[in-house]
């Protein structure tokens, strides 16, 4: 198959090289009376051919890998769809007991600096309690990510009423206010690749 290519492909590129070579030929042309301004109009007419017949063996070509490829990716689309699904579930997971993680760590800090207000605890003991706490909340690797979220699309200035998120989005980080929309951080976990 590959030596079948490789020699339709040499025979194109004969063809092709000639076919442009000729339109090269009569293109270089100054036009300076009627007589050269009718080759000139002749040689356009034989340089669209050209260009409709290039365009129609590329196509040609590419047309069938273009069709392989859709039938490829139709082939994978349900299987990646269902890899998607169970990744997203699992990232609500892991953002669930990491959101439930910071909560736990807040509470405990606010204990242990409790017992150090009560004289219950040195900070030398504070200390080494934080550390712990704060080890179990970075056993899942996140990010941080800013993202939008509409709060009252009736406050959108006009130029934003068909939510354009990209443009309200840009807006908001460059520090411009925007009624109706805000900025918030959504922690994504981080792929483990």
């Amino acid at each position: 198959m590959q030596l079948t290519i490789e020699k339709e492909k040499a025979q194109a590129m004969t063809a092709l090289n000639q076919e442009v070579k000729d339109v090269e030929d009569r293109g270089r042309m100054k036009i300076t009376s009627q007589a050269t301004l009718e080759q000139a109009i002749e040689a356009r007419k034989f340089l669209r051919q050209v260009r409709e017949g290039v365009e129609a063996k590329r196509l040609a070509m590419t047309n069938p890998i273009n069709q392989a490829l859709k039938e490829i990716r139709s082939f994978f689309k349900p299987y990646e769809e269902r890899i998607e699904t169970v990744d997203s579930w699992l990232s609500g997971q892991l953002v669930d007991w990491q959101q439930k993680q910071i909560a736990e760590e807040a509470k405990k800090k606010a204990e242990i600096e409790q017992k150090i207000a009560e004289g219950k605890m040195t900070l030398e003991q504070a200390s080494k309690k934080v550390e712990k706490v704060e080890e179990k909340v970075k056993a899942i690797p996140v990010r941080k990510a800013q993202v939008l979220r509409i709060t009252d699309e009736t406050k959108l200035a006009r130029e934003y009423l068909m939510p354009d998120e990209g443009k309200i989005m840009i807006a908001l980080k460059k520090g411009i206010k925007v009624d109706g929309a805000e900025l918030f951080e959504k922690i994504i976990p981080v792929n483990y690749r």
